[in-house]
């Protein structure tokens, strides 16, 4: 990891923390009418445009039960720079990120990964909701122990939903953890539960392991496994608290969620097309931090997301590890440039 990028993000926070209050010259704070006020204000300037970049690397583990095959043991061989942008208005959270083609911050031994994602959430005092779409396409997986190594040709496809509930919603401010649309004015933490319908795709042009390895004594039904089409839901508990110094402007927010679920797995191999109802397991943890101001703010956001899915006697593993710089601008709704003048002139003729 190059340490120019953790440079700028310093340096971006420094600049910021540094900035004098706006004393309601632009933007301001409230306190929240349906939390305690004490606990989390409110932006006047309730809308914001986000710029991203960071980078995302990966790890795709195919095993099976059947060897010594650990789900944990794969290299994060995929690895890419991001660039995205975001925006928040009034009820609407919008985020999409792009792969550039090279990877400067982490180091892989596969930079044609392709990927895109794109999010957009709604979020409540208790409830939060986000809609995803990520497509990665030139993806590399390894197994036996990283012993083969597959053709830069997997392509993976997720889209779901997430729901989550908080439960200590009257102090905790699970907006000013997430986007920064709200100011956590004093350290608080709630219980979290998440619940994720989802529907996964991962398929290859050649095979998962070479052809000589590829056997049923080993793999199974899942011996040639060509693709791997899978819907299902995860129940994933957790914790998250949001540490704020200087009255919420310096904030560290962490979370972590693991749980399990079940997916109906629905793929083809050389012993045809089959189907697996199975059980799944899935973790998710990170952190952002950074500084929360009246008119604009910066972070870093760190996050890993583990997935165990397990065919029988086949598997797959993966992990993701996401960092990001993010730095967001406040506006007001745009309704207001519009000049009333113009809508005058209208009514007279």
């Amino acid at each position: 990891m190059k340490y120019s990028y953790w440079f700028l993000f310093f340096v971006t926070v420094t600049v910021c923390s540094a900035q004098p209050k706006s004393h309601g010259r632009r933007g301001g704070v409230t306190g929240a009418r349906d939390a305690d006020p004490t606990y989390i204000g409110i932006f006047s300037l309730r809308n914001d445009v986000r710029l991203i970049y960071g980078a995302q690397s990966n790890s795709l583990t195919y095993g099976s039960k059947r060897t010594s095959d650990s789900p944990f043991s794969g290299k994060f061989n995929n690895a890419n720079d991001i660039v995205g942008f975001g925006l928040t208005y009034k009820i609407i959270d919008f985020d999409a990120t792009f792969s550039t083609g090279k990877s400067t911050i982490f180091n892989a031994q596969n930079e044609s990964l392709k990927q895109f994602k794109i999010s957009g959430s709604y979020t409540m005092r208790k409830f939060y909701f986000r809609a995803f779409y990520s497509d990665s396409k030139g993806m590399i997986s390894t197994a036996e122990g990283d012993t083969y190594v597959s053709q830069p040709d997997v392509h993976m496809l997720r889209l779901g939903v997430q729901a989550i509930y908080i439960f200590n919603a009257h102090r905790y401010s699970l907006r000013s953890a997430y986007f920064q649309n709200e100011l956590q004015r004093k350290t608080a933490g709630s219980f979290l539960i998440r619940a994720e319908p989802f529907y996964r795709s991962l398929g290859t042009e050649t095979r998962f392991v070479p052809e000589q390895h590829d056997h049923a004594e080993t793999y199974g039904k899942q011996a040639g496994l060509y693709y791997l089409q899978a819907p299902g839901l995860l129940i994933m508990p957790g914790y998250g608290i949001n540490v704020a110094a200087r009255g919420g402007a310096i904030f560290f927010s962490p979370f972590i969620l693991a749980g399990s679920g079940v997916a109906l797995n629905i793929y083809k191999s050389d012993s045809g097309r089959q189907t697996s109802f199975n059980t799944e397991f899935a973790a998710s943890a990170g952190v952002n931090t950074g500084y929360n101001g009246d008119n604009f703010y910066a972070k870093v956001r760190f996050t890993y997301d583990a997935y165990y899915m397990p065919i029988n006697p086949a598997f797959f593993s993966m992990h993701d590890l996401n960092l990001v710089l993010v730095v967001g601008y406040r506006f007001k709704n745009f309704e207001r440039f519009i000049p009333t003048s113009f809508v005058r002139v209208e009514n007279k003729k």
